[in-house]
């Protein structure tokens, strides 16, 4: 299989379905994140454990002990929307967003995991009511369902970058 394609592995009892990348052709699994290559390769079961502690963050209330153990010092959030990238940054929007939704649940729908670069992605999805303003909207005292998709990389156990995409249309039009 060429390098980049992927292939079902198995399907877990909620029915979702965990990929995994094939190997390069030589076997080489190559750098870890950060191109520290004497960083040793996390396996898929390391890399999903840690995708789904990560997403379990995103539910009331927040569990910041691990938080802060799940991500490096040096953790770069590539899709800041306006913040800084940074750890502290990002926790500041996760705070913010467990306020507005102090109800907040999510799940993880799906994962796909890259075993040669150490990255997860997540299509999640979450409930909760909003309580208080958030993204300039409320509160309205609505229940809103919110999705997404992450892409978290880690290294040594860390997640040291994150890409994600979220659909919150559902609250940003909830009084328009």
């Amino acid at each position: 299989m060429p390098h980049g394609d992927t292939r079902d592995t198995r399907h877990d009892q909620g029915g979702e379905i965990l990929r995994q990348s094939a190997a390069p052709p030589n076997g080489d699994v190559g750098a870890s994140a950060h191109g520290d290559p004497s960083a040793p390769a996390q396996s898929r079961a390391e890399l999903e454990s840690i995708a789904r502690k990560w997403i379990s963050l995103w539910c009331a209330p927040v569990d910041w002990g691990l938080f802060d153990r799940l991500h490096a010092d040096d953790f770069e959030d590539c899709s800041a929307a306006g913040r800084d990238p940074t750890k502290e940054a990002f926790a500041d929007g996760l705070a913010d967003l467990v306020a507005a939704f102090p109800d907040l649940q999510t799940t993880v729908e799906d994962l796909v995991i890259d075993e040669t670069t150490s990255r997860v992605a997540v299509r999640w999805s979450a409930i909760g009511t909003n309580r208080s303003a958030f993204l300039g909207t409320g509160p309205t005292g609505r229940r809103v369902a919110i999705t997404g998709i992450e892409i978290i990389e880690s290294a040594g156990g860390r997640i040291v970058r994150r890409w994600g995409e979220w659909d919150i249309g559902g609250h940003v039009h909830a009084v328009r």
